[in-house]
């Protein structure tokens, strides 16, 4: 769940790609997910204005 996702505190990688569901909205709950350094976005419905929610993650690369 959108909650439930901000639990994985170890979470290094996540892939979201290919899921039209995912919006931006979700991305305000991976901020407290300070491990994570691979996010990949590809065809999802997140876009720059969501990815600027995640500025606090300096390691990450992101693929949208």
């Amino acid at each position: 769940t959108d909650n439930g996702i901000s639990n994985l505190t170890n979470l290094k990688s996540l892939h979201l790609g290919g899921n039209e569901n995912i919006t931006d909205k979700a991305l305000v709950r991976l901020t407290k997910l300070t491990n994570l350094t691979v996010l990949n976005a590809r065809a999802s419905k997140i876009t720059e204005h969501g990815i600027k929610n995640l500025i606090n993650l300096n390691k990450i690369d992101i693929k949208f």
